[in-house]
């Protein structure tokens, strides 16, 4: 009987949906927006992005003990240097933040919490504030929320820059609720690649993150390159998936139908495919659950992002990714300037200091968010984990959202009767 894990609490990740209109037509449907677009999470207090307290350099965005770095003996042969993602063939010359003082200057933000948050502001806001003299103050809002909120103060938002992880800045620009972004202040928005961005200037995407198949090297073998490895006879008993609450779940059933001559239109084969090995599976909610699976030994694969790869496998735990070869969904990680802001020269800074190729280089590292610019220097370890080849790039996938979103009420019933109760 499949087994449910509830002990780490729910991650409040459902109605995680994908927003295809985040590319431009040039993507030929092969990327999408996918993220936490979720059930709102506590909302922390303000705090200024130059007063928190910093984490160590180089820790893992994850609770948990961050890789050991060990100093290589004389004789030992160099280590590779970073080489630019080779996302582009010819990657553009590297824009550079143009030379404002923004001193005085105060700026809001929306921030995702947790480690997410403090890897931003480390990275990200006390370097902006520090080299343009603002202020940058950052409210934690996941996705969902944060479109609320500014939904509440259209016209007169208390926020300035608001971030996105499931394609929700579509809906807060046709809704009029943010405002286009000014190139001109935005040199790096130039750098973007091409078939990531928004044609109409309305966001910037900031990074992507892939969803494809996470696995224990030391178990399983040969590793997977299918979605349909799932349903190895070797790999029975040790595999988990997410609840359809999380948004990994939904799209775990959706790639179970496209694997199996379905899709978001046609989800019985999804349904059929995943009641044969529900069983033998454990079905968990929270993102959090996904190391404590993995260290306890039973657990060998599962659907989830390459993110949280790098999350386990810096707890010591032998975890990689594998871009399965039908393709992958992506989350894409946005910005957006709100419509009546007061500070949107500050807020342009801001976006344009993000796209900068170094600054996604080190976001890459902590985070495992792949950088959306030409030419951003990855090392060969962080290069290995998130999507940075043409090849990679061609395996994102744009799910159908609206088959998914109408369907979503019946699938989860389905699932609660069919799925969850195997």
């Amino acid at each position: 009987m499949g087994s449910v894990a509830y002990g780490l609490g729910e991650a409040r990740r459902a109605r995680r949906g994908f927003l295809p209109a985040i590319l431009g037509a040039g993507a030929s449907g092969l990327l999408a927006a996918c993220g936490q677009a979720g059930g709102a999470a506590p909302t922390a207090p303000p705090t200024k992005a130059t007063d928190a307290p910093k984490p160590a350099a180089g820790s893992s965005p994850a609770a948990g003990p961050s890789p050991a770095v060990v100093a290589s003996p004389a004789s030992a042969a160099p280590a590779a240097s970073p080489s630019p993602s080779p996302l582009a063939a010819a990657p553009a010359a590297a824009a550079k933040a143009p030379a404002v003082s923004l001193k005085g200057r105060a700026m809001t933000s929306s921030a995702f919490g947790g480690d997410t948050q403090a890897v931003q502001k480390r990275l990200v806001f006390d370097p902006f504030d520090q080299a343009t003299g603002a202020s940058t103050t950052l409210v934690t809002l996941l996705s969902a929320d944060a479109l609320a909120r500014a939904r509440a103060e259209k016209g007169n938002p208390q926020l300035d820059l608001v971030q996105f992880s499931g394609g929700q800045e579509k809906i807060a620009a046709q809704e009029g609720i943010t405002q286009a972004l000014d190139q001109a202040q935005i040199p790096n928005l130039g750098s973007i690649v091409e078939s990531f961005r928004n044609p109409a200037g309305q966001w910037a995407t900031t990074a992507a993150i892939a969803e494809g198949i996470l696995y224990r090297t030391d178990k399983v073998s040969p590793a997977p390159t299918s979605w349909k490895d799932f349903w190895r006879p070797d790999v029975q008993n040790h595999v988990a998936f997410p609840d359809i609450t999380n948004g990994y779940g939904m799209n775990f059933l959706v790639m179970a139908a496209r694997v199996n001559g379905g899709g978001e239109q046609n989800i019985d084969p999804g349904f059929t495919a995943l009641a044969e090995i529900a069983p033998k599976a454990t079905i968990f909610k929270a993102a959090a659950e996904v190391a404590q699976l993995f260290s306890q030994g039973d657990i060998w694969m599962m659907p989830y992002d390459s993110s949280h790869a790098f999350r386990v496998r810096s707890q010591g735990i032998p975890v990689q990714f594998a871009s399965p070869t039908e393709g992958v969904p992506a989350i894409f990680i946005t910005a957006s300037v709100l419509s009546g802001s007061k500070n949107v020269d500050v807020a342009h800074a801001a976006i344009n200091y993000m796209l900068e190729s170094r600054v996604q280089a080190e976001i890459a590292k902590d985070l495992r968010w792949a950088p959306v610019v030409q030419g951003a220097p990855l090392e060969p370890d962080v290069a290995a984990d998130v999507p940075s080849t043409p090849e990679a790039v061609r395996r994102l996938l744009a799910l159908d959202t609206d088959a998914i979103n109408a369907g979503r009420p019946q699938w989860t019933e389905r699932w609660n009767r069919e799925i969850a109760r195997a």
